[in-house]
C-alpha cells in the first residue's frame, strides 16, 4: 500500500499519502511511482463528492400540486395590435410605441422593454389634460375643488377601471410571475394605460392624446362630479353665489354645547345679508356644511318660485 513512499519523510506526509490513498485525489506524488497499479485495493474505492444529481428535475412534493402557467407572451401579432388599436380608436403609424406599452417589468428582456418610462411620460401627459379640462370645465371651481376632483379621476382605481373597459388586460405582455396571479393586479392595468397615453402622444401628437383621455375619462369626471357635489354643499353654495349674486358665503359659530370630547356646533350662514340655518354637527366643517345645505336649498326653492310667478306672468300677458 505504502510502497512508493520514501524511506525518510514526516509524518504529515504519511498523513497526506493515506489520505490521498482514501480519497482517491489526484495530488502528484513527489516520488511518482512508474508502473502504478491498474487494479487498485477494493477496501478503498473512489467515491466522488458531491454525488450527483439525478437527471431531470427533481419529483414534486405530494403536497404540492402541479400548477401548469401559461408561457409568457414575448410579443403580440399584427392582427391583435389591429384588434386593439380599434379599441383604442387610434391607428398608430408606429405599431412598435404600443408594444413598448404593453409590457411589464416582468416580461423585459434584452430585445424587449418594459413600459416603465412610457408609464412615467403617460402619467404627465394624463395630469396635464385632465387638468386643463376641469380648468376650463368649472371656471368657478377653487383650486382645492380641483385638485380633490383630479386626484379621483386619475387614480389608480380609475384608470385600471378604464383599462378592463378597454379590455387591456388581454394585451398586457406579462411574465410567470403575474400570470400565476388569479388577476391582473389593478396597479399593473393602470400603469399599462399610463404608458398607452404616452404610446398615443409620442405617435399621433397631444390633440390625439387629448381626444383619447377626454373620450375614456369624461364619464368618470362627471361620476366624481355628482359624488362630489352630494357631499360638499359648501361648494355648491359658494359656485351658486359667486356665479349668480356676485358674492361669497361667510360662516359664524353660533352655539356650542357638550363636554370637549363630545362638543357640539352650530353653525349659521351668510349670503347676500340674509342669514340661513343654523346647521348643526360634532364638528364645525359638518355643522358649516349643513348650513351650507339649508342656504343652498332655500335660495334654489327661491328661484324656482320666482321662475314660476315669471312663467304665470307671461302667461297672463299672452
Amino acid at each position: 500500500m505504502f510502497e512508493s513512499i520514501p524511506e525518510k519523510c514526516s509524518a504529515a506526509d504519511l498523513r497526506g499519502e493515506f489520505a490521498s490513498h482514501v480519497n482517491g485525489s489526484k495530488r502528484p506524488h513527489p516520488n511518482p511511482d512508474p508502473n502504478p497499479d491498474p487494479n487498485p485495493d477494493p477496501a478503498f474505492p473512489v467515491v466522488p463528492y458531491p454525488p450527483p444529481f439525478p437527471r431531470g428535475k427533481l419529483p414534486l412534493h405530494p403536497k404540492e400540486p402541479r400548477v401548469d402557467t401559461p408561457a409568457p407572451r414575448t410579443s403580440l401579432p399584427p392582427e391583435r395590435l389591429r384588434t386593439l388599436e380599434e379599441a383604442l380608436e387610434v391607428r398608430f403609424e408606429n405599431t412598435e410605441l404600443l408594444l413598448r406599452a404593453l409590457v411589464h417589468s416582468s416580461a423585459k428582456d434584452a430585445t424587449l422593454p418594459c413600459n416603465e418610462r412610457m408609464e412615467f411620460l403617460g402619467d404627465s401627459v394624463l395630469g396635464l389634460l385632465v387638468s386643463e379640462h376641469l380648468y376650463h370645465l368649472f371656471p368657478d371651481f377653487p383650486e382645492g375643488d380641483l385638485s380633490s376632483i383630479k386626484s379621483v379621476v386619475v387614480s389608480a382605481t380609475s384608470l385600471s377601471a378604464c383599462a378592463k373597459t378597454l379590455n387591456l388586460a388581454d394585451y398586457v405582455i406579462l411574465g410567470k410571475g403575474i400570470l400565476q396571479k388569479k388577476a391582473i393586479p389593478d396597479s399593473v392595468l393602470a400603469n399599462a394605460l399610463e404608458a398607452t397615453i404616452a404610446a398615443i402622444y409620442m405617435d399621433q401628437g397631444l390633440e390625439a392624446s387629448r381626444v383619447f383621455v377626454l373620450r375614456i375619462l369624461r364619464p368618470r369626471i362627471e361620476e366624481v362630479l355628482k359624488d362630489q357635489h352630494a357631499k360638499n354643499w359648501k361648494s355648491l353654495l359658494q359656485q351658486h353665489t359667486q356665479k349668480e349674486l356676485a358674492c361669497v358665503p361667510g360662516y359664524r359659530v353660533v352655539g356650542e354645547s357638550g363636554p370637549d370630547h363630545e362638543k357640539s356646533f352650530e353653525v349659521v350662514v351668510e349670503v347676500a345679508g340674509k342669514t340661513y340655518g343654523p346647521g348643526g354637527g360634532k364638528t364645525k366643517k359638518d355643522a358649516e356644511q349643513a348650513a351650507a345645505r339649508v342656504a343652498f336649498e332655500a335660495i334654489q326653492a327661491k328661484a324656482a318660485e320666482a321662475g314660476k310667478a315669471a312663467g304665470t306672468i307671461e302667461g297672463s300677458h299672452s
